[in-house]
C-alpha cells in the first residue's frame, strides 16, 4: 500500500528531493510551496501523512499551519511532522524549543537532518507510512 503525503516545501530542490525520495518507496507526494496551497490541497482530499518545512519564510508561520490542521476534524488525525535539512546554526541552537512547542500544538514529530539522506529520512517516516508494495524486479 503506498501512502498520499501532502508536502509544504518552499525550497524547490528540497521539495523534488523529497519527493523523489518518498516516490522511491512508493509513495505519492503533492508538494505545495505555501500555507494557502497546502490548505486547498488538504481541503481536497485525504491523505496519509503531512510533512511540511518547518522554516518557512514565505508562506506562512509552521505553527499556524499545525494548528488549523488539528482544528479541522477530518485532518487531526492525520500525522503532521516538522521537517529541518540542513539547519543553520540559530535554527540548531534553538530545535529543542521549536520540538517542545511542535508537540504541543500537536505535531507527531520534528525530524533534523544535518544533510539529506533518503535513508534516514525514511528510517524517520517509517513509523507513518505504511509498508509499501514490493516493485516486481526487471528480468
Amino acid at each position: 500500500m503506498n501512502a498520499l503525503v501532502i508536502a509544504l516545501m518552499e525550497d524547490p530542490q528540497q521539495a523534488c528531493t523529497i519527493k523523489s525520495c518518498l516516490h522511491e518507496a512508493g509513495h505519492t507526494v503533492i508538494v505545495v510551496e505555501n500555507f494557502l496551497e497546502a490548505r486547498v490541497a488538504l481541503l481536497e482530499g485525504h491523505c496519509n501523512l503531512i510533512l511540511s518545512d518547518v522554516h518557512l519564510q514565505n508562506g506562512g508561520n509552521v505553527f499556524d499551519f499545525i494548528k488549523w490542521c488539528k482544528r479541522e476534524p477530518h485532518l487531526k488525525p492525520i500525522p503532521f511532522v516538522l521537517l529541518s535539512v540542513a539547519p543553520p546554526e540559530t535554527a540548531k541552537y534553538l530545535s529543542e524549543g521549536v520540538r517542545v512547542a511542535a508537540r504541543m500544538f500537536g505535531a507527531a514529530k520534528y525530524i533534523s537532518l544535518s544533510k539529506f539522506e533518503p535513508g534516514s529520512l525514511m528510517a524517520e517516516l517509517a513509523e507513518f507510512l505504511p509498508e509499501p508494495k514490493v516493485k516486481p524486479r526487471k528480468l
